[in-house]
């Protein structure tokens, strides 16, 4: 039983050997080789296929310990190809536009693609899959230790904006959240109240709570802390959690490690405000680029040049995104917009019409609550602006 040509008789197994076998054997192969070859005399597969061609590729279940077995039936030598075709589970881990980085469940992380098809079955978004997302995937047969992503499973959230000021088309930022960080600043570079909004407004469409913490609060004076203090003051009335503290100084930041201690957080926000330092301060060791900004303009330059996520001992899992510099609403019906701001809620059943935009309609609770304060006048603006498409923030 030595040649390639037996390969038929040699695995005529009963079928009740085979059953539940997780690996798929691709091509197998026999040889003559003798106990103390060195493997001179050993032929490839490809070579035995190259000189019998009638010779078949016998593809089939391989149960653990099955090699073994068959080797200790008393044959030579017995190589066995496998190629793992079994649908496997992950997690994308990182985005590099066409490639992504798939962490399995056993802890490794492979290379892959997605299928050509599969990238037909979201048109309109720029990144059919994003980081967070579970996928399904198989080993890759045209690449070594690459994998093709087969399905994307149901996502629980995820969060998108425009892909740029031009283009109609979603871009898919992280999913699977259990928290959205947005990290903001008011100096070095100033982050607009829009810009914050928008974003708050994403993540009540999409159903993932919001944690906002204003960073560089070192670089403030007295006039500064009393604005921060103000801001924070907005948002906290209308529901938000809202923290402050400096990547500089460690002992402001422990309130926030414990809000995000063992979940899976997208962190999100200008390019500059501290990102990338924040996650090296909170985790010390994570090793994420850093880089200074640009004082004249006060502006970041894109460390982060694509979302990554990183997991931590603890269990925290943070997504990192690339610097933000605009944020688009998306996929916010033009009626539903005012559910998205919790502050506005006790008042919508108060307005005269039900379908009541706050704008110009008689009798409007919405804005008879701003007039008297209890709606801040800065996040009825935000509203305002959002209704009438004006989505870019700087």
């Amino acid at each position: 039983m030595g040649t390639c040509q037996n390969i038929s008789a040699m695995f005529n197994l009963k079928e009740t050997l085979i059953n539940g076998f997780e690996n798929v054997v691709s091509s197998i192969a026999v040889y003559p080789f003798k106990p103390g070859d060195t493997g001179e005399n050993k032929q490839s597969t490809k070579d035995c296929k190259n000189k019998n061609p009638q010779i078949p590729v016998c593809p089939f279940s391989l149960k653990h310990g099955f090699q073994s077995y068959v080797s200790a039936s008393g044959y030579q030598k017995l190589e066995l190809c496998c190629l793992n075709l079994q649908a496997l589970k992950g997690t994308i881990i990182k985005s590099t536009g066409s490639w992504y980085q798939v962490l399995d469940t056993s802890g490794k992380v492979m290379p892959g693609r997605i299928r050509g098809k599969f990238r037909l079955i979201e048109k309109d978004t720029s990144n059919p899959i994003a980081v967070g997302d579970e996928v399904e995937f198989k080993e890759d047969p045209a690449y070594a230790d690459t994998v093709q992503i087969t399905q994307l499973y149901p996502r629980k959230n995820h969060i998108v904006r425009k892909s740029n000021k031009l283009s109609a088309k979603r871009q898919v930022i992280a999913a699977n959240m259990d928290l959205g960080l947005m990290i903001a600043s008011l100096v070095a570079p100033r982050t607009s109240l829009g810009f914050i909004d928008r974003f708050l407004v994403c993540c009540e469409a999409f159903h993932i709570p919001a944690i906002l913490f204003f960073n560089k609060t070192d670089l403030l004076h007295t006039e500064g802390k009393e604005l921060l203090g103000e801001i924070m003051h907005i948002y906290r009335k209308a529901g938000y959690t809202v923290l402050c503290g400096s990547a500089m100084e460690p002992n402001t930041l422990i309130e926030l490690h414990n809000k995000i201690k063992g979940k899976t957080v997208m962190e999100t926000g200008h390019s500059g405000v501290g990102k990338s330092t924040l996650l090296n301060k909170l985790y010390p060791g994570i090793g994420v680029k850093t880089q200074a900004i640009n004082m004249q303009h006060e502006t970041g330059k894109h460390t982060t040049t694509f979302a990554e996520m990183h997991i931590m001992p603890d269990g925290t899992r943070l997504i990192d995104t690339p610097g933000i510099r605009d944020f688009g609403v998306v996929d916010v019906p033009v009626k539903e917009l005012s559910q998205y701001f919790p502050e506005f809620r006790p008042y919508l059943p108060q307005c005269k019409f039900n379908d009541c935009q706050h704008t110009n309609e008689p009798e409007c609770a919405v804005k008879l609550a701003v007039s008297s304060g209890d709606i801040s006048k800065e996040r009825f603006y935000s509203y305002l602006s959002i209704l009438s498409g004006e989505d870019v923030f700087e």
